[in-house]
Formats: structure tokens, sequence, C-alpha cells
């Protein structure tokens, strides 16, 4: 193993580093699991959770290891109006770059179908070694036109049938017509042996409904899905504790942690336990901290070590940023990202497409391709074509609203400094039409001195003495003038720097109130997350503002009562899946009392009255079979059902149902 950080930060884990990952055991067993028992399994999860890393460092070393298939891993690619590959030919040519002669070609010498593929390779292998067919971000798949589409499922579906193709058993069976079998016995066997083939898809949640334009031909495809979720809080300790100990080439020595560092980072991660953890805020964190082991020599992280870790992810922006070349291109880069990938009002990311970006904003492929290299932005196949682009994750967009915010100062500092700037200069004109005057002034005092002298010895010259005071006097007067022209300048100065000291207060002011409503919408609403990120950017505004500290506390305490109300909820479900209608209709009522707002309410109430008509279903069958075992004589069964039926009624507020217990009662009273 080379060289490497125990923490991939935002990249995906790789097969190689498979002795660093962990954290996610249990989803390797129980996929795995999956894998080994269904031949189509479905890989779904939100972006940023980690499902590549799932496939390269925990599935694809588990198939090795059990030695029993082969694992081959496709990517398609957005498709575009100048793409020659296919998802056909990808996935071809990743099996085989020229498809080897064997006995097929005397049945089909044209044959290059999936189907023929894996039969080769069965054929060429020793013994019957299976194929793991893994098709990662399998949603650019529908980026393609229909024909490619329906291309690839229908050959996907006749790899996997097993069977042989009609084509290839009709040119058996007119071999034989013709007593001319095309292949020995010896191949004919190894022709009806059938190889082993499955295939995993993984695909983002919110694309997973496009696996239905697949049912036509894999109409199983969505029996066995495996939704991949959030990181538990054990596993999270897991996966950042165990590379620190792990021994081998990295870039730092092994290092520990302190139990109130482990404690620090999980508060961090899950807001104090208000939410799950993802891998990607995980990994940039972790990351960092390797980065100062290695810069100061740290051998055992404490609290003090980690700092602000908002701060972190702050500076990660900054820090790729910083890494793309000249101060130009940064800067182009940070007005596209910070200007037009966030939706600032609702603090949410936006995505644009490559050719809107390029018009908008004059961001070459090059410097796209760089920001999807360095993780700050994700390029997602578009349904259209091609690719659209976003920044990586949520948990980036307030640090990047941080440096636009210094951006945006920064900016206003500038046009303030050359506005100064072209004020000084006209100062500075001013001076030197002053300092003229001034000069005048003194000549003219001068040459009123030598006109007073002379006038003892030529009566003739004192006219223009007289001339040279009132010229003397001119330039005193325009002295006095640029002076108080001067003056005013500078009082405008100081009332623009008044103006803007106001302004700038009354913008915060603004923006504090803004974000304030925004925060009690979103709360009314029940979205505490976005309420809580709202109450966050008003106090960027009022650092120590008691009523946003307030609502982020009140927020978190709602959002505790959400998670209550949807285990609650998810419990009644899962009563009710069973017949537990009881049972379940405690659960609903108790979320029900929460009273979290009117929709939680109603979901519940809903969830309540759908059980009770379950139950009425339930209270006709007890009482027909009452009646059955009543009327064959096995009382002690038609009790039992009238007692189960009985149970069910102080849930059931119907008159006709309680007579109708009246009339099995009655029944079994007169059971023999």
């Amino acid at each position: 193993m080379t060289s490497q950080f125990r923490y991939p930060g935002a990249k995906p884990f790789s097969t190689q580093e498979q002795p660093i990952f962990f954290g996610r055991e249990k989803d390797i067993e129980n996929f795995y699991r999956l894998i080994n028992i269904e031949p189509l399994v479905v890989l779904y999860g939100k972006s940023g959770l980690g499902k590549s890393s799932l496939i390269n460092a925990g599935i694809i070393p588990a198939i090795l290891a059990a030695g029993k298939y082969t694992p081959w891993v496709f990517r398609f690619g957005a498709w575009s109006a100048d793409k020659k590959e296919t998802p056909l030919n990808t996935t071809r040519e990743r099996l085989y770059e020229r498809l080897p002669k064997t006995f097929l070609q005397k049945l089909a010498p044209k044959e290059t179908s999936l189907w023929a593929y894996l039969k080769t390779q069965q054929i060429q292998a020793a013994g019957n070694k299976g194929n793991i067919l893994i098709f990662d971000q399998f949603e650019e798949l529908f980026t393609y036109p229909e024909q490619l589409i329906l291309e690839f499922k229908q050959q996907l579906a006749e790899a996997v049938n097993l069977t042989i193709p009609q084509r290839i058993s009709d040119v058996l069976e007119a071999g034989y017509r013709h007593k001319n079998p095309p292949l020995s016995p010896t191949e004919m066997d190894r022709l009806h042996q059938p190889y082993t083939v499955k295939v995993v898809f993984v695909v983002r949640s919110d694309r997973l409904s496009l696996l239905n334009n697949l049912t036509d031909y894999l109409p199983s495809i969505l029996r066995t899905c495996y939704e991949l979720g959030a990181m538990k809080r054990e596993e999270a300790e897991e996966a950042i504790l165990l590379p620190a100990y792990q021994r081998g080439e990295f870039v730092s020595a092994p290092f520990d942690f302190e139990d109130e560092a482990i404690e620090q980072i999980l508060h961090y991660l899950t807001e104090n336990g208000a939410k799950q953890i993802e891998s990607f805020q995980l990994q940039i964190l972790c990351q960092y901290i390797e980065r100062r082991v290695i810069e100061q020599k740290i051998k055992k992280i404490a609290a003090g070590t980690i700092g602000d870790p908002d701060l972190i992810y702050k500076n990660y922006y900054d820090d790729q940023i910083a890494r793309l070349g000249d101060a130009k291109t940064q800067l182009a880069a940070r007005i596209f990202i910070e200007d037009g990938l966030i939706f600032e009002e609702e603090e949410r990311r936006l995505s644009l497409y490559e050719g809107q970006i390029y018009k908008t904003y004059g961001i070459a492929p090059e410097l796209l391709r760089q920001l999807v290299d360095s993780h700050l932005l994700r390029a997602e196949p578009s349904l259209r074509g091609g690719y659209t682009y976003e920044l990586c994750h949520d948990t980036l967009v307030a640090p990047v609203l941080a440096s636009k915010a210094k951006r945006k100062a920064e900016e206003a500092r500038t046009a303030a400094e050359k506005n100064r700037q072209e004020q000084m200069q006209l100062l500075a004109e001013e001076r030197r039409k002053r300092q003229r005057a001034l000069m005048l002034a003194v000549a003219g005092f001068f040459l009123f001195a030598v006109a007073a002298v002379l006038g003892f010895f030529a009566l003739q010259q004192s006219q223009k003495a007289e001339n040279a005071k009132k010229e003397a006097v001119e330039a005193k007067n325009l002295a006095i003038s640029q002076r108080d022209t001067l003056q005013q300048t500078l009082d405008a100065l100081r009332e623009a720097k008044a103006q803007i000291t106001v302004a700038t207060t009354q913008a915060n002011e603004e923006a504090y109130q803004k974000n304030m409503a925004k925060g009690k919408g979103e709360m009314q609403n029940g979205n505490y997350i976005g309420a809580i990120l709202a109450f966050r950017a008003a106090l960027l505004y009022r650092p120590a503002d008691p009523e946003a500290g307030r609502s982020i506390q009140q927020c978190e305490a709602k959002m505790g009562n959400t998670e209550l109300y949807n285990r609650l909820m998810q419990e009644g479900d899962r009563m009710v899946s069973s017949q537990q209608f009881i049972p379940a209709i405690n659960a609903y009522q108790k979320a029900l009392k929460l009273n979290l707002n009117a929709n939680s309410n109603t979901a519940a109430q809903n969830k309540m009255e759908e059980t009770r008509l379950l139950m009425l279903r339930k209270l006709a069958e007890l009482a027909q079979a009452a009646t059955s075992y009543a009327g064959a004589g096995y009382c002690d069964a038609a009790k039992k059902s009238v007692e189960q039926a009985q149970a069910l009624l102080p849930f059931l507020k119907q008159k006709n149902t309680r007579e109708e217990m009246r009339k099995l009662e009655a029944v079994v009273v007169k059971c023999p």
C-alpha cells in the first residue's frame, strides 16, 4: 500500500483502502448476504452517504475473499451528443476487449451479445466461477436515448435469464435435422451447463423510480432493494478511532483520541443527537485532524486540539479554492459557486447545466473538472443528456455563504478605497491650486513693498504698486476660498463615512430580521433543521442575541419530539403489518399526543382510521369463524373467536358492531 491518508476526505474509498474502511460492517454483511441469495439486487441511498465506498472497500473485497465470483464494476457516464460509447458497448468491452474463439463461433460466428460474452468466459474458465456485474451510479443509463436503453436492457435480461437464446437453439436444431450436428457431445454438455451471474444496481434514492423503466424486461428488478442509511453513533466512533490505530504506509504515525475529543466530534456531527451522521462530513473532519497530527506531531487528540468544526469546513472550501491556480481563476470559481450554486435567501443548493455555467460565468470545462476532482462540486447526469453541477454537500452551504460575505465585504472595502483615492486626488489638486494662490499672494506683497520704497523715487510707480496690492488681496482671497472648499470636502467625506456606517447597521438589522422571520416560518411548518440554519444565520448579524439562541434550543427540543413521533408511527406500521391492531392504535395515539403540527396530527389520525377499518374486517372474520365453530359444535374455538372479537370493541365506536357481538355471544351460549 502506498503512503496515503487514513481518512480519504471527500472522495470515496477505493478497494485498496479496505483496511481503513470501518463502521459499515453490518451493511457489508447484510448486503453481501443479499447478493449471495438473489440474482438482482438494488443498493440505494441518499447522495453523500457512501454507496460507492461500500461497494469499493466493502463488497468487492468480500467477493474476492470468498472466491466464488468475479466482480466487475461498470460506470456509463452521462450521455452527450458527441459520446460514442453506449451502455451495452461499455459493458461488453469491460468483460472482454475482444471475444475469444470458442466452439460458440460454430453456432453464431457474429454473436456479440452479453450472453455470448458470459458464456465464453465460462467455457474458457476452469470450474464454474460466477460473475457479479456491479453498475455504479446506474441512474446515468437513463440519460441515453431510448433505443440505447432498450438495447441494453434486452441483452442484460437475456444474460441473466441463464437459458440458451432461441437463435442458438434454432441453429442446433437445424444441424440435427440435417444430420450434421455442429457440436460434439462434450461441447453440447458445456453449452447446456448454466453459468452463474448476479447483477447489482447502485442508484441514488431520488432516482430509484427510474428503475421502473426496466421492468418490462427485468420484472423483478425492484424485488430486492437495500437502503444504505446514515451512520449510527457507534459506527461513526469506529470509523473515527480504528483507522487511527492502523499500522502501515500512511502519511501519519498511529495516534489516539481522548474520550472528550470523540464526544466533541460526535456531538458536532449529530447536532447534539438531533440527526444521524453522514460519512462525507466525518471524513473531511477526520482528514483535517490527521493533517494536524502530521503538522504538530500529536500522539493523542484532545478536545482542544480540534478547535471549531465549523471553521474546518470553511477552511476546507477556502483551501480547495486556493489550489486552483492564479488569483483570477480562484475569483472566477468563487463567483460561480457563491453566486450561482446557492440560493442565499433559503440557504440551499442550486444546480446548473454546463452550458449555463459557461455562458453566465465563463467557467471552462477544464476548471469545472478541477472543481469536481477537488470534491467541491458534484457532476450529476441529466436526463436530457450531459451533466448538471452542484455543490457536493449541504455541509458546505454555510462556509460558502460565509466566504461570499467576506468577499462582498472585501469588494465593498475595495470600492470605498478606490473612492477614497479619487477624493484624495481631488484634494491634492485643490492643495496645489491653493499653493499657487499663496505664492501669488507672497509675490504680490513683495511687489507692494518694492513699489512703496520706489515711490519715494518715482511717483509714476505708485499706481503699479497699488495694482500689485490689489492683486495680492485677490490672491489672498482666493487662498481663503480654496481653504473653505477643502474644509467642505473633508466634511462631505465624514458625512459619507457616517452614512456607510448607518447603511451597514441597517443592512445587518434587515438581514437579522429576515433570517429570524424565515426561522419562525420554518419552525411553524415543522422544518426544524431549516429553522436552526436560519436562526444561526441571524446570529451572524447579532452574535449575542438571546431570542435566536432560545429559538435554536426550542427547535432542537422539537426535533427530539419529531424523532419520537417518527419512531411511534413506524412502530404502529409494524404492528399493523403483523395484525397487532390494539398496540398499533396505542402507538398512533401517542404520536398524536405529541402535537407536532397539523400535518403530523392528520397523519396520525388517518393511520388510526385505517387501522380501525382493518379491525372491522378482522371482526367480521372472527364473527364468521365463531358462527362456523358453533355450528360444528366446537364451542371452545367459537368462544375464543368471540373473546378475540370482544378485545377489539373498545377501539371500534360503532353501535351495529356491538349488536353483532351480542348475537355472536348468544350463538356461543347455545353451543352444545
